[in-house]
């Protein structure tokens, strides 16, 4: 008798076998001349049709880098750098031409960003069919900013309004004495509006100035939001909207106003003052917005 354990005999064949479905015996695997994947062939009429807003400075450029599998197995970089449109948030396009074989994937990257979401870029594979440019597929599609660059494959395509904007300061110019201050959205823009400071400073004239926000645009006005209480001659009052209720800080000439929140403005919509009241020698100034930007490829109220 052994001193081991022996494990005991398997078990009979089953008589019923599942039959097997397919055949994988005969699936096979190239070897030799593998295909890239994910890849696009194209032709040497084909090209990238790069597009992208920005609010960056002309020293900030837009890269934008193809690498392509040559029939021969040769593996070239094709390049294209754009730079921002000189006017504010106005599209940028260019093409990059490509040479036949496989396209494999594709880069875009900007040079000197400093914060997140601060351009948007597409980037289309396309060819012109008779005379007309004919896009075949959206390769690359979404924000782009401070270590935040796009690829194909692998990045997800996003619309220009989804996600979060840019966080940043809209710089506005104070009016001259005596006018009302405005700020009208750019074009290819929509604005977030999370806060807004002014400051009014009235001259010796006696009245009540009432100051307003009025948000409008084409001609209509959406929605008028005045100030608790009025300011007499020879102030200095701050004020700040949007905010849920509206409050006077007692000794700080601090107002803060009601109004909605947050204040949603499409491109060419606008936001300013309405003072009742507002006397020759009043002067806004001290102007600033906090605000979440988003890029938009239409223009107008939209």
């Amino acid at each position: 008798m052994s001193d081991f354990f022996e494990p005991p005999p398997p078990p009979p064949p089953n008589p019923n076998p599942v039959p097997r479905v397919g055949n994988p015996e005969r699936v096979q695997f190239r070897a030799n001349d593998v295909f890239p994947s994910p890849a696009i062939y194209v032709a040497v009429d084909d090209y990238l049709y790069v597009s992208w807003f920005s609010e960056l400075t002309a020293s900030t450029i837009l890269q934008v880098r193809a690498r392509l599998l040559l029939p021969d197995g040769t593996v070239i970089i094709a390049a294209l750098d754009l730079a921002p449109n000189a006017a504010s948030g106005k599209i940028t396009s260019g093409t990059l031409g490509l040479a036949e074989g496989w396209l494999i994937g594709v880069t875009c990257n900007t040079t000197g960003s400093t914060r997140a979401n601060d351009a948007f870029a597409i980037v289309q594979l396309a060819r012109y069919a008779g005379g007309n440019q004919v896009a075949q597929s959206v390769l690359v599609s979404g924000q782009l900013g401070l270590n935040q660059p796009l690829g194909w494959p692998g990045s997800p395509l996003t619309g220009m309004l989804q996600g979060r904007g840019l966080l940043t300061e809209l710089f506005t110019s104070p009016p001259a004495a005596g006018a009302e201050w405005t700020y009208t959205v750019y074009n290819y823009h929509h604005v977030r509006i999370i806060g807004l400071h002014l400051t009014l400073v009235t001259s010796g004239t006696v009245a009540n100035r009432t100051p307003a926000i009025v948000i409008g645009g084409a001609g209509n006005t959406y929605g008028f939001f005045p100030a608790a209480s009025a300011q007499t001659a020879g102030q200095t009052v701050h004020y700040t909207w949007p905010a849920s209720a509206a409050v006077n800080a007692a000794g700080i000439a601090q107002t803060i106003c009601g109004g909605p929140a947050p204040i949603l403005l499409g491109s060419g919509q606008t936001l300013a003052t309405q003072t009742a009241n507002l006397q020759a020698g009043d002067q806004w100034g001290s102007i600033a917005i906090w605000a979440e930007v988003w890029f938009s490829g239409a223009t107008g109220e939209n």
